[in-house]
């Protein structure tokens, strides 16, 4: 699945799925409205052939994808990882995708423990 590989390899989740680090970030943008990608349609048709050819089209959409993932992820019994999203505090159309390796995270947590208290 192409959404795997966008978070395995274009985002740190390798490094989450081989236990490494415990958590792993991306960002999802929220999906365009038909009035939103009409509107990037027609900027793109007004740009010269020359500045077509700089521009670098996704292959597929990593945040539709996502969404087709979330419809399909209770076929696969996958118990020691998480997804979790939520809001960006920086961006208002952009939501953080967790990827969580639950065992590592429970381990970190303990680990560092007297350090996240104080803190």
């Amino acid at each position: 699945m192409e959404f795997f590989r966008d978070l395995l390899f274009k985002n740190p989740g390798a490094f989450t799925l081989f236990g490494t680090k415990p958590i792993s970030t991306a960002c999802l943008y929220q999906l365009l409205s038909v009035a939103e990608e009409e509107k990037q349609k027609a900027f793109y048709d007004s740009l010269s052939e020359e500045q077509k050819a700089t521009l670098r089209k996704k292959k597929y959409n990593f945040e539709a994808n996502f969404k087709k993932w979330q419809e399909i992820k209770q076929r696969f019994p996958i118990s020691q990882y998480l997804f979790g999203t939520f809001p960006s505090p920086c961006e208002e159309k952009t939501d953080v995708l967790l990827f969580v390796n639950i065992e590592m995270t429970l381990r970190t947590l303990l680990k560092y423990y007297d350090d996240f208290r104080r803190t």
